[in-house]
């Protein structure tokens, strides 16, 4: 995910997630967290420590 955010230099849209190349799918964040913006949000949270 740090990859992918820092290459469109904000939160990555699901759009820009899928066209990305992303190893982990989208759908898998989703399944783990509920949705991609929560998904998004436990990144922000994980990297401010």
């Amino acid at each position: 995910m740090e990859r992918i955010w820092n290459l469109v230099g904000h939160r990555p849209s699901r759009i820009e997630w899928e066209i990305s190349q992303a190893q982990i799918s989208l759908n898998t964040y989703k399944k783990r967290f509920g949705s991609w913006v929560k998904a998004c949000l436990k990144f922000i949270e994980y990297k401010m420590g």
